[in-house]
């Protein structure tokens, strides 16, 4: 007989304020990046899609992302990517994950 498994599902804009606080960033600022560190458009949502969300992800999915698995090495010419980078790190340990729990199931809603 299968046995059912419960898994506890974070949600997205959740995580995402995690990592805003961590930033020390405004949730808006998570879109528009370039107003804390200036220059050019940057948008850390699409940086997660490319780091950490590669596959993409649509509308009201629960998606298992793993911590490790994707490599979050930034773009030499790109700087401002290490914040986030460190910031997702961090993130495991604010979820108080222990060393063995490397995913997390999200869902995403918008």
């Amino acid at each position: 007989m299968i046995q059912p498994q419960n898994y506890e599902v974070y949600q997205w804009f959740d995580l995402q304020a995690l990592l805003c606080e961590q930033l020390q960033i405004s949730e808006q600022d998570f879109y528009n990046y370039e107003r804390k560190v200036g220059g050019d458009y940057k948008n850390l949502w699409h940086l997660a899609l490319r780091s950490v969300l590669p596959d993409g992800v649509a509308n009201g999915t629960i998606v298992k992302l793993y911590f490790g698995k994707y490599k979050l090495e930034p773009d030499e010419s790109k700087a401002w990517e290490n914040d986030f980078i460190q910031a997702w790190y961090n993130l495991h340990a604010e979820l108080g994950l222990d060393e063995s729990q490397n995913e997390i199931w999200v869902e995403f809603n918008w």
